[in-house]
């Protein structure tokens, strides 16, 4: 006696074809409406959900901790809300909220709940998404292109880093960080072979090292921690670190001249002042921290932090952020959201492969909790979705229908992407 699934239906089909399309492209930000920030992806991902309705939605993709999610979610958004309307602008408040909504409400409910061969499909399509995208920014870096004073598609900054398509240099190495957990869960459930694991992470590392970024440096080594420490693979992780001090130490001459004068110069003279634009945005933190005390409850709006700034920017540090322009209340929720990233494999301890599931989902977490502190809103749907996708194993076939009772020959397989 066997489980045989149904063939998927069109409507089926149209809608996995969606959503691997719109995950593939969800590192491409670049590509996008040239005022509101929808991107190719987000599209795809409206599309996806839309079909999906009429397939079948999970009512709790998150399992247990989807009532937990929802509420902070609420709290995050309801804080903006409230804020803008009492004190900012209330069509800027529509308009960041809207943008939280679709990130941290409709893309869990597009994304999750699928069976664990569409989990996997869905995260290979990130990784090659990635890869595809380094490929590309790597030999248009090695032409000797620039894009100058543009930022839009730059694909290379004027200052000569990687920024591919996600107009943003920090950004680009964001993504690649956030990418690492994933190929390295492909590869200890052996979803890849060995040797395509570490051509595809010889690719993301000289992209990487391209975009010149100490963001993404410190993220690369939180995720070798995580993800070495936590297998106890003590012997990779001292061999990572070897090969780490060979490189500054005799590896400079054949590194970027942008790496060693904004990354390198840091690590040697061990002087965090000469990082990038450190300068800048601790200036920005201190005078958030002066700001934050009058508004604890009640903030001050979405997007208008950079009114009342005396450098009339926005301070790069989203828990600040969120505190001063949402008040408290906003803070929690998106704190209320990384824990909930972070419970979702432990509250389905006990499957199996489910410590490989954790400490992705861990790796991917921490490091996007750490960018948050030198980013503003963060609602991109990219950023969000490699956490999304760690996990996914964790909630596989969450609410899907349960397949009929058959005695077909044991070769039956599902073949339904959701």
């Amino acid at each position: 006696m066997t489980y045989a699934y149904p063939l998927p239906t069109r409507l089926q089909r149209m809608e996995f074809l969606a959503i691997q399309a719109a995950v593939f492209m969800a590192p491409y930000p670049a590509i996008r409406h040239a005022t509101v920030f929808i991107t190719a992806s987000d599209y795809l991902f409206l599309a996806a959900i839309i079909l999906r309705l009429g397939c079948g939605i999970p009512v709790a993709p998150l399992g247990a901790v989807t009532g937990v999610w929802l509420a902070s979610a609420a709290a995050l958004t309801g804080g903006l809300l409230v804020a803008s309307l009492a004190y900012g602008d209330p069509v800027r408040g529509l308009v960041v909220d809207a943008q939280y909504m679709f990130a941290y409400i409709v893309l869990p409910y597009a994304l999750l709940g699928r069976s664990d061969a569409a989990t996997t499909r869905l995260i290979k399509c990130f990784v090659i998404g990635m890869i595809v995208m380094c490929v590309i920014g790597i030999a248009v870096y090695l032409t000797g292109y620039n894009g100058g004073h543009s930022r839009h598609l730059a694909i290379v900054t004027g200052g000569n880093r990687l920024a591919g398509f996600v107009d943003n240099a920090n950004g680009m190495a964001g993504y690649i960080v956030l990418t690492l957990p994933l190929l390295w869960s492909l590869w200890q459930t052996r979803e890849i072979a060995r040797k395509f694991a570490f051509i595809a992470l010889a690719i993301l590392l000289a992209a990487l090292v391209l975009t010149s970024s100490n963001t993404g440096i410190i993220g690369l080594v939180v995720v070798t921690v995580v993800l070495l420490a936590g297998r106890r693979n003590f012997l990779a992780l001292a061999v990572a670190g070897i090969l780490a001090a060979a490189v500054i130490t005799w590896g400079q001459p054949y590194l970027p001249h942008t790496f060693r004068q904004r990354v390198l110069t840091a690590i040697v003279n061990e002087d965090v002042t000469q990082a990038g634009t450190y300068e800048s945005r601790r200036d920005l933190m201190i005078e958030a921290w002066k700001i934050a005390k009058d508004h604890n409850w009640i903030g001050i709006g979405a997007d208008q932090y950079r009114v009342i700034s005396e450098f009339h920017l926005p301070v790069h540090n989203t828990y600040q952020l969120l505190w001063i322009e949402g008040g408290l209340i906003s803070l929690l929720g998106f704190l209320g959201l990384l824990i909930c990233i972070i419970a979702v494999p432990i509250v389905q301890r006990g499957k199996a492969g489910m410590d490989i599931v954790a400490l992705a989902t861990f790796g991917t977490t921490v490091v996007f909790a750490g960018m948050a502190m030198g980013y503003t809103h963060v609602y991109a749907r990219s950023l969000i979705l490699p956490m999304l996708l760690a996990l996914s194993p964790a909630v596989a076939l969450i609410q899907l229908p349960r397949p009929s009772v058959s005695r077909r020959p044991s070769n039956a397989v599902n073949l339904s992407p959701t």
